[in-house]
């Protein structure tokens, strides 16, 4: 399991190239948005899942990448893979040093 952020040095990752390559890799899928009723009102609220996306290892969800101001944030997502992310986006691979 590996915690890492992917960044590009000169400038913020896109959000689109980010979405492009969710989508043409077959080990990631994107996260569906998620409801919730806000107890106050009864009123149903949506959170969005824009660039976050699962790991998936044996059709299994064994980690996930998320897109935090033009950084993705991942968690227990194999750092050989974290790596070809980087490389497709022109970006370097650091390891988390909160962790």
């Amino acid at each position: 399991m590996e915690f890492c952020r992917i960044k590009n040095d000169a400038a913020e990752i896109d959000i689109v190239d980010w979405n492009k390559l969710i989508e043409s890799t077959k080990n990631l899928e994107k996260m569906p948005d998620t409801n919730s009723i806000d107890p106050l009102t009864n009123e149903e609220i949506i959170f969005s899942s824009e660039g976050k996306a699962y790991y998936i290892e044996n059709s299994e969800k064994v980690g996930n990448i998320n897109f935090e101001n033009g950084v993705l944030l991942t968690n227990a997502v194999p750092i050989s893979v974290c790596e070809k992310i980087a490389k497709s986006l022109d970006a370097k691979v650091y390891e988390d040093e909160f962790l």
